[in-house]
């Protein structure tokens, strides 16, 4: 019984963030979307040009939605990175860089924080969406539902693409995925656990079968960056990146080449797979001062 209780525990604790984000986001999502038809620059009001009008606008009215639901949700995270104490060690206050705070046994000047340049990050986030794109046109992966998800994600224009899924939506994605997901699995379930749990979870969050591996395999990465900058500023600067590349992929003859060329897509998955391999092994070595001060148990 008190096993069952944790793991009941342990999976609110995984879902209230994503309750919070879909609620509010669906929300403010759709006080924006019955605005819409009132600011429409056409007197056609027919339920083929609506639907038009709420396909046009469906990506940034979740941007906006996402926005909204990022300000609670941030204070959430906050509120646990203040109060949060990991393994009986360190109590964290803040994405702070603890140069010369104190231990938890009061000793000053326990460490000194290093961390890897954000460059290789942002590196990481091209080289990990072109591999995981790549490898979900080899994959005989049903198509069921991305075809209609794509057509939203891809009506506005390139430009608000960028803006809506490269900038704003993976801020509020990042505090419910990593700052308050992998964050409190982590405690409950160690970070490997966590990891993998974590990442399963972003991609079936998607909804459909080819977005859902390709994002797990970018929740594994991200879930990496969060445990060794321990700050959400990495995962999000490689969401931010690796969604930018998506929208460059799709918008150009990348995206065709790759359809219409196995070969290109497989060299493409060679090549940006031992890439992104070695940058991640880079940033490890680079964060391993820290790691092996803050998180004794830490990945890899």
């Amino acid at each position: 019984m008190r096993q069952l209780g944790r793991g009941l525990l342990v999976c609110w604790r995984m879902l209230y963030p994503l309750l919070i984000y879909e609620v509010i986001s669906s929300l403010a999502a759709t006080a924006g979307l019955m605005l819409l038809p009132m600011f429409a620059r056409t007197a056609d009001l027919s339920a083929t040009a609506r639907q038009d009008l709420y396909l046009r606008w469906q990506v940034p009215l979740t941007a906006f939605g996402a926005i909204v639901a990022a300000i609670p949700l941030g204070l959430l995270y906050r509120n646990m990175r203040r109060e949060r104490t990991i393994r009986g060690k360190w109590v964290f206050d803040g994405d702070q860089d603890f140069r010369g705070e104190e231990d938890f046994h009061g000793n000053q000047d326990c460490c000194q924080n290093r961390k890897a340049p954000f460059y290789y990050v942002v590196l990481l986030g091209f080289t990990a969406c072109l591999f995981g794109n790549s490898l979900v046109y080899l994959l005989p992966l049903p198509t069921d539902g991305f075809a209609q998800v794509s057509a939203a994600l891809y009506a506005p224009p390139p430009w608000e693409q960028a803006l809506c899924m490269g900038v704003l939506i993976p801020l509020a994605e990042e505090l419910v995925f990593r700052g308050l997901g992998y964050g409190r699995l982590r405690e409950d379930t160690g970070p490997l656990a966590a990891a993998l749990i974590s990442s399963i979870y972003f991609g079936l969050f998607h909804a459909n079968v080819l977005q859902a591996v390709y994002a797990a395999i970018l929740g594994v990465l991200l879930a990496l960056l969060y445990e060794w900058y321990d700050s959400l500023t990495a995962p999000y600067m490689m969401h931010m990146m690796a969604n930018l590349t998506s929208v460059w992929v799709t918008n150009t003859l990348t995206g065709a080449l790759l359809r219409t060329f196995p070969l290109l897509a497989l060299l493409l998955t060679v090549l940006c797979g031992i890439l992104s391999i070695r940058i991640l092994l880079r940033i490890r070595e680079e964060c391993k001062h820290d790691e092996t001060v803050i998180h004794s148990d830490t990945l890899l």
